[in-house]
């Protein structure tokens, strides 16, 4: 019933409120509304997720980079001392994964030197690309479920597999000063606000006011770009990880998760309690930890030849394109 929904909804709440989640705590109040679980919702799930463009596929010769930045990954760089860092920063009370896994379940792991060390050993198979072939997959996968955009239409969320998100969550955690540094400061008319910013909206709200309030005769121009996440090629992924400082790091544990023969499988359950499969065959999960940083850096070369080969003075401040 209605009640009953509201009660589960307070319980959530608070668990988030425990453990620190004020802004999860607030949008699990408010309500996140979901597409109906029926076949409709499915079949646009599935139009969210088209098939792989031809030109889009990898090319030989960047699977041998990947080879080669696994190489360059020294096992020295992931201790134990981050996986516990990454396990404790990451939020609570979240819908768990395909296994029924939430961080929570992690935190007893860590406690132990023993299993902490054990599950190191996994997340570093899991670093190196070097996962075996039907467990990369089986993980790369997701449990989706559709929101209701606040535009119109849904979006495709993946509630990822917890380990991705771990293995995640500690290789951006290198990579982040370089990664913020590239977006923000190395094209002096480019600058990404989307990651690694913090109070990014904001920010760029206060710049591109400076901006106008300094040049009365510009003009601004918002663009959203529709389906993002999924329309993304791998190719144009890898390209901008590869340009990036340091995400030789990234390379082997992407390629690991979304270079299959066939595409990745999602699962969407139905209101009968019956499942569903929807593959991504091209761009990558939206609701995986990595996912804004990947698709920053896919772009940004782009957006950078974009600023180059305008005529004029054109400045590109990139936030919530995502």
């Amino acid at each position: 019933t209605e009640d009953e929904e509201q009660a589960a909804r307070h319980r959530r709440a608070i668990i988030q409120v425990r453990h620190g989640n004020y802004g999860a705590a607030n949008t699990t109040l408010l309500g996140t509304k979901l597409a109906p679980a029926d076949e409709e919702t499915l079949q646009k799930l599935r139009d969210k997720h088209p098939p792989a463009p031809d030109h889009g596929s990898i090319p030989d010769d960047l699977r041998q980079k990947a080879e080669a930045c696994s190489n360059q990954l020294d096992d020295d760089d992931i201790t134990v001392t981050d996986i516990t860092a990454a396990v404790n920063r990451a939020a609570k009370g979240k819908a768990p994964d395909r296994w029924g896994w939430r961080t929570e379940h992690l935190t007893s792991i860590c406690e132990v030197a023993q299993t902490l060390e054990l599950f190191r050993e996994v997340v570093l198979l899991n670093a190196h690309g070097k996962m075996p072939p039907p467990i990369a997959l089986a993980t790369a996968g997701a449990r989706l479920v559709a929101p209701y955009k606040t535009r119109g239409g849904i979006r495709p969320l993946g509630c990822c597999d917890i380990l991705l998100k771990i293995t995640g969550r500690v290789l951006a955690s290198y990579v982040k000063v370089s990664t913020v540094e590239y977006l923000h400061n190395t094209y002096p008319n480019v600058k990404q606000f989307a990651v690694g910013v913090k109070s990014g909206a904001a920010k760029l709200a206060i710049q591109l006011q400076r901006l106008l309030d300094q040049n009365p005769g510009h003009i601004l121009a918002s663009l959203d770009v529709g389906n993002a996440f999924q329309e993304m090629t791998h190719k144009c992924a890898v390209k901008g990880i590869l340009a990036t400082p340091g995400g030789h790091m990234l390379l082997p544990n992407f390629l690991s998760r979304y270079d299959h023969q066939g595409g990745v499988t999602h699962s969407f359950f139905t209101k009968d309690a019956e499942k569903h499969d929807v593959v991504l065959r091209t761009g990558f999960t939206q609701g995986a930890q990595d996912s804004s940083m990947i698709y920053s850096l896919g772009t940004h070369p782009w957006d950078v030849i974009a600023v180059r080969r305008t005529r004029g003075k054109l400045y590109s401040f990139i936030d919530d394109k995502y």
